[in-house]
């Protein structure tokens, strides 16, 4: 039986396992989403927000969700943002949500992810492949997401490392011209994305890491 939580449990040690947005519809809806959102963006003078950037939090970002992350935009443009924060596991097992399945042939169970405050009842993956069906779209080079139940379940079988698939409840979005505010104010270094950052094994040191390199080139 599936059971659904409030997205502020997400931010507790042990949140319980959230439901699951795997129906036919609800990804053509995704998707839809996402491709509607990247058709107008586009990058002018620097890095811009876009699918497959990267949001590094300043020191000023002091919301409990936000402080000290690293989101990877999964698309952007005049309708707003929708993003994935990379670097907020969780106590929960991502076995644990599937039955079992997700417990690696090599190296720990690997972890749930705190995706973000929007949605915690949803479910969204991120695989590393060189390439994927249609059930999934493109975010950065040999990066996929989906919120497929069935996608990810298949993904899972046949993942043989925490480093090639990733499980997040929830996710961050932005209004129309919101996270361009945002990062005009100065709350936001943006770097581009790559699937080894992405999927990096320890993901406690990718803020720190990212913000030193976002500070170094804003000098």
């Amino acid at each position: 039986m599936l059971c659904r939580i409030q997205p502020a449990v997400l931010l507790r040690p042990r949140p319980r396992p959230p439901v699951f947005l795997g129906r036919k519809m609800a990804l053509v809806l995704f998707l839809l989403f996402l491709s509607l959102l990247h058709a107008g963006s586009s990058a002018k003078d620097g890095l811009q927000p876009a699918r497959g950037v990267l949001l590094v939090a300043g020191t000023q970002v002091r919301d409990h969700g936000f402080r000290e992350s690293v989101v990877l935009l999964l698309s952007a443009g005049p309708g707003g943002a929708m993003g994935l924060i990379l670097n907020k596991p969780t106590a929960t097992k991502v076995s644990a949500l599937f039955g079992g399945i997700g417990s690696m042939s090599r190296g720990a169970p690997a972890p749930l992810f705190f995706g973000g405050p929007v949605g915690g009842h949803e479910l969204l993956m991120l695989r590393r492949a060189e390439r994927a069906s249609a059930d999934w779209a493109a975010v950065v080079d040999r990066v996929f997401v989906t919120n497929s139940r069935v996608a990810m379940m298949d993904a899972l079988m046949t993942a043989r490392t925490a480093q090639e698939v990733r499980v997040y409840a929830g996710y961050a979005g932005w209004a129309a011209g919101q996270l361009e505010w945002e990062i005009e104010r100065g709350d936001w270094y943006l770097l581009p994305a790559d699937s080894t950052l992405i999927f990096r094994r320890d993901m406690t040191k990718l803020w720190p890491e990212l913000f030193r390199k976002s500070r170094e080139i804003a000098l």
